[in-house]
């Protein structure tokens, strides 16, 4: 069905995509951003012009956001009230408001895409990587073809790629987690998997090792303090939460629920990848010809070995919680990415590392495209 459109929809993808990499290839290494942002300029644009089938799940969201469009502000503020992610209502609102469809989706594309590039470009910048590395940790991460079900479910990914963009931070750049607690809400507020992700971060925070006493005061603290706040303010969500994980569980198992085997391929490409480059960092870190391996930083190598191993144990029984939890991994095989290629630099583990990399990506690519949620991107 849409043979055609779904044919010139997945090739103008992976036209832009591969003019994209060519481009910043070309150019002069200080353009890269510049190039960065164009690509995340036409991602929204094809997300505005992306016409869902009637089995998207964008199809059945336009009508939705017609109905929270038409509510009285007093009627907005109760429907918020009532639910479990009370910023789905407002963003649907806000932008239905705009009186034009497509900036439902396009926007969360420009959202997304804008903070998931943040992190390639912020660990760029760190580590001092090549231009070439950059092009083939983007073309990696974007041949996972996450792009339709980014502009089609509008909430999963965009409130992962807020958690990811706030662990990444935290981890990597030292940035405090108080500072991010407004974005944590955010992506709380849009969707079960934000939830969900806040608690594992909570949870591993715990378990993280931190140098002074101050360190470990706060982490304790907030921890202590979100489960407080949660409990004293947000019973009926945390129920919600509850209820919304059982229905996952029980609605999710082969057999029982959603379960398609090409997504489920990817993911588990994608999880198997973040194992690898994480096993290539950890091993060549010390042994780099690099002099400066401050930019390795242990702590996101732990956090993303349990994250990671959880979501190879959990996808072949839970396939929902798995198969989104696979997002996150994803975004962070950006870092990680780079991170490895720079361990490996001028070293011959680099060029096996890069090719790996290049055939990973043309695999995930050609799956995506053919099989994959991405095959179903049409403009028409």
């Amino acid at each position: 069905m849409y043979l055609i459109p779904r044919l010139i929809g997945v090739g103008v993808y992976t036209l832009i995509l591969n003019i994209i990499c060519f481009s910043i290839n070309i150019m002069k290494e200080k353009y890269l951003s510049k190039w960065i942002k164009v690509y995340i300029l036409l991602l929204s644009i094809m997300a505005f012009l992306y016409v869902p089938s009637e089995g998207a799940d964008l199809y059945r969201l336009f009508p939705v956001m017609h109905i929270y469009t038409s509510m009285s502000p007093d009627a907005l503020k109760d429907t918020m009230i009532n639910t479990s992610t009370p910023g789905v209502p407002l963003y649907y609102y806000l932008i239905g408001k705009l009186g034009v469809d497509g900036l439902l989706p396009g926007i969360t594309a420009l959202l997304t895409y804008t903070l998931i590039f943040s992190i390639l470009l912020k660990c760029y910048k760190k580590i001092e990587s090549r231009k070439k590395d950059v092009v083939l940790i983007l073309f990696l991460f974007m041949s996972r073809g996450l792009f339709q079900v980014t502009i089609s479910n509008i909430r999963t990914v965009l409130a992962i790629a807020i958690v990811a963009w706030c662990i990444y931070t935290e981890l990597d750049l030292k940035r405090s987690i108080i500072k991010n607690i407004i974005f944590y809400l955010i992506a709380a507020s849009l969707h079960v998997m934000g939830q969900f992700m806040i608690l594992l971060r909570i949870i591993l925070l715990l378990f993280e090792k931190r140098e002074t006493k101050i360190d470990k005061f706060m982490k304790i603290a907030f921890s202590i303090g979100s489960i407080i706040v949660t409990m004293s303010y947000g019973s009926s969500y945390v129920e919600a939460f509850l209820d919304k994980g059982e229905r996952y569980i029980t609605g999710g198992q082969l057999g029982e629920g959603y379960f398609y085997f090409w997504e489920a391929l990817l993911s588990i490409i994608s999880i198997i990848l973040l194992l690898y480059l994480i096993n290539r960092v950890k091993i060549y870190k010390d042994k780099s010809p690099v002099k400066n391996n401050r930019f390795v930083s242990k702590r996101i190598l732990n956090f993303l070995s349990v994250i990671a191993i959880f979501n190879l144990g959990i996808i072949f029984f839970e396939f929902n919680l798995g198969f989104r939890l696979s997002f996150f991994i994803m975004m962070l095989n950006i870092p990680i990415g780079l991170y490895c290629l720079k361990c490996t630099e001028g070293s011959r583990e680099y060029i096996k590392v890069k090719n790996s990399l290049l055939i990973i990506s043309l695999i995930m690519l050609i799956i995506s495209v053919t099989r994959g949620d991405l095959c179903s991107l049409k403009f028409f």
